[in-house]
């Protein structure tokens, strides 16, 4: 993974997606930082961080069945739609247990490219 800071990161989102940006974080063998607007960084405690990024990183780590049973490669990234945003976690391809996850506001005009660009994104440039 190279040395992206969650700021840079951030930057790099919100000029894409605007205010719908909810909250991009860092993750690294158990490790993280995050960074998150102001009203969403209200519903969460410390606690409640290192709890989602523990639930992302066992997800990755039980991608390996998925990928037995789909036959379609390596799974490196996932997409999960909630009633209010997409969140976007994009592992590093050389360990499961790192790599980048963002969250989006589902109003708007975000759409499925725009998730895409930023798999992209987290492919090329965060995760390289």
């Amino acid at each position: 993974m190279t040395d992206v800071t969650v700021d840079e990161v951030w930057e790099h989102l919100v000029a894409q997606y605007g205010d719908a940006l909810r909250a991009v974080t860092r993750f690294r063998n158990g490790q993280f930082e995050t960074r998150m607007r102001d009203d969403v960084r209200a519903l969460y405690t410390d606690r409640d961080d290192q709890r989602v990024v523990d639930e992302i990183t066992l997800g990755q780590l039980l991608s390996e069945r998925l990928e037995t049973e789909f036959k379609c490669g390596r799974l490196t990234g996932t997409l999960h739609l909630f009633d209010e945003a997409f969140v976007v976690v994009q592992a590093d391809p050389d360990s499961r247990k790192s790599g980048y996850l963002a969250t989006i506001d589902r109003t708007g005009d975000v759409t499925m490219a725009d998730l895409e660009d930023c798999f992209e994104y987290f492919r090329t440039v965060a995760v390289e």
